[in-house]
């Protein structure tokens, strides 16, 4: 073969650096390097060589090595020699040789500081939901447990999905959507009745990984499938804390999980649980808090059947202050039903702000949980899940009218809702 058209420059190309070969009238053979790093032996990088969508040969080899190149090389010219392409096995090693060489170099070159020029025309910030969720740009939103995380996570996710505006303000999106935290069954409900209540079909489908008991480090491969799909998508990940990357108040372990996402994607929601003595932030470190562009407290009121929701920023990069946002959510005794305006002293401790009662906290988790009036629990499942003291929500229990002992076999004491 006479000397085939040089190797075109470097390019970047999602999170690989790739090159390419024109070897003959039609003919593109494409070197691509993704996961490269630098190691005690040497540089490596997973390595690929492609004749258009054809694979010759891959795989995660030390570029400083030639043994390792040879290897690779042999392995992709045996699959190249079926194909009529008119490359001699020498100039494929060649080819292999002066991509990895340079490669590192390539890498690095990536992160050296450049000169960034301001915006010439003045713009407002842009909003995929305004004001909560920026077009590019990451969101986290905190409440404790049983306070309709979920619901509300989803009826944000369906909006920005279905560009609905019955809520908010949304610029349509496609979303995908990570449940770590129900169960597929429950979240197949839920989404129905969102579906329902914002106006869209019930069976409205959105993209969705139903994991339970899973973590982020556990399917973050199969998310970057995913985001490399659907690169304009919004990830919706409930939770951050089941990031499974180590202890939620540590700052590397904080860092880590928002390098993790900003990886992924530019643009993405996390839900987040509160400390037990205080939710007014977030729990864990204030990486999160640093991380996140927009951060949002979840306030929730519910004195009777219907519960009021709040929405307040409490950092907004880019956004300024907004009012609270309030709506009440509808139940019946099969779980949402229906959304509406709130009306003025309706929701007193949404209003002010301020904790629910204990009443209200525990009552909220039943409900929650069960999505049914008749739900049971005991003191201690109720502390657990709410942060609350055990000893006073068994005192409640027993003292508080609203409450009903419902005999049920074994030692613990289960407590129900009383009948109205």
């Amino acid at each position: 073969m006479s000397n085939p058209v040089p190797l075109e420059e470097y390019r970047q190309e999602n999170d690989s650096i790739v090159t390419y070969r024109v070897i003959g009238t039609d003919q593109i053979v494409r070197f691509s390097a993704a996961k490269i790093r630098q190691e005690r032996t040497g540089i490596h990088a997973h390595v690929q060589i492609q004749l258009g969508a054809f694979t010759l040969g891959w795989g995660t080899i030390n570029v400083d090595k030639d043994e390792d190149r040879t290897k690779l090389s042999n392995s992709a010219y045996k699959q190249l020699n079926g194909t009529g392409a008119t490359y001699t096995t020498a100039w494929l090693k060649k080819d292999l040789d002066d991509f990895c060489r340079g490669l590192w170099d390539e890498h690095v070159g990536q992160h050296v500081p450049e000169k960034f020029a301001g915006a010439l025309v003045r713009e407002a910030p842009r909003f995929l939901l305004d004001p909560f969720v920026l077009e590019a740009g990451s969101t986290i939103l905190f409440a404790p447990p049983g306070r309709g995380k979920s619901y509300i996570s989803l009826l944000l996710a369906v909006s920005i999905d279905a560009g609905s505006t019955r809520l908010w303000q949304t610029r349509q999106r496609p979303v995908i959507f990570v449940n770590l935290e129900r169960p597929t069954e429950s979240l197949h409900q839920r989404l129905g009745n969102v579906n329902a209540a914002l106006g869209l079909p019930r069976d409205r489908a959105i993209t969705m990984l139903n994991r339970r008991g899973h973590s982020l480090a556990d399917i973050y491969h199969g998310l970057e499938r995913g985001m490399r799909d659907e690169p304009e998508a919004l990830l919706f990940l409930d939770s951050i804390s089941r990031a499974g990357m180590g202890d939620l108040t540590a700052n590397e372990t904080g860092g880590r999980i928002i390098d993790q996402l900003n990886r992924l994607t530019d643009r993405w929601f996390g839900l987040g649980h509160t400390p037990r003595a205080d939710d007014s932030h977030l729990f864990g470190t204030m990486q999160f808090d640093a991380g996140a562009d927009v951060m949002v407290q979840l306030l929730s009121d519910q004195p009777h059947q219907d519960l009021g929701l709040g929405l307040k920023l409490r950092k907004q990069n880019d956004v300024g202050p907004r009012p609270l946002w309030t709506h009440a959510l509808c139940f019946d005794e099969k779980g949402l039903c229906g959304l509406r305006q709130t009306h003025r002293g309706e929701f007193p401790e949404l209003e002010a702000g301020r904790q629910p009662t204990l009443f209200e906290l525990v009552r909220q988790y039943v409900l929650d949980r069960e999505q049914c009036p008749q739900a049971l629990t005991t003191a201690g499942r109720a502390a657990r899940a709410t942060g609350a003291n055990r000893s006073n929500i068994s005192t409640m229990f027993k003292n508080d009218g609203r409450w009903q002992l419902v005999p049920r076999p074994g030692k613990e004491q289960w407590y129900g809702l009383a009948s109205s």
